[in-house]
């Protein structure tokens, strides 16, 4: 039922634009194990407990890789901030407006990619503290199947 394949060759791709690996923490099979004996409840009661956790350890594996490299964060800010000025340079000879705005989109573009990354980590962190489970890909069906199965909640 969830089709991830879009987004996870959209997001892998952005993950290899900033330097970031995309490689999952392992999942031992104890934690597997783990994983398949928990019964979460689950209101459109199609949930995949292995591929919850294994999306969700794909955020450890790349938060472990910033623990080991602290500076990863500044050195692709200082990297995509000079791209931006040199495309912005490039652009500013035919329209200078467009310039300013090429220069400065890649510093956002990271600024909010690690952003987000720390947000789904935090989220992450609370569910495991609760004993919940969080996936990291959004999946747009999930609110269709939700508002048929309680249409009065999204009224």
């Amino acid at each position: 039922m969830n089709n991830f394949f879009p987004f996870s060759a959209v997001f892998g791709f952005i993950d290899s634009l900033f330097g970031m690996p995309s490689l999952e923490k392992d999942i031992s099979s104890n934690e597997n194990k783990q994983i398949e004996a928990e019964n979460y409840w689950d209101p459109c009661g199609n949930l995949d407990h292995y591929g919850v956790s294994k999306r969700a350890s794909k955020i450890m594996g790349q938060v472990n890789f910033l623990k080991k490299n602290p500076t990863h964060p500044a050195k692709q800010r200082n990297r995509w901030v000079i791209i931006g000025i040199l495309l912005g340079a490039l652009v500013s000879f035919v329209v200078p407006v467009f310039g300013i705005i090429i220069a400065a989109a890649p510093f956002f573009l990271v600024n909010f990619y690690f952003k987000n990354l720390s947000r789904d980590l935090l989220k992450i962190q609370l569910a495991n503290k609760n004993d919940w489970l969080y996936d990291p890909t959004p999946d747009f069906n999930r609110y269709q199947i939700l508002k048929t199965h309680y249409p009065k909640i999204f009224k």
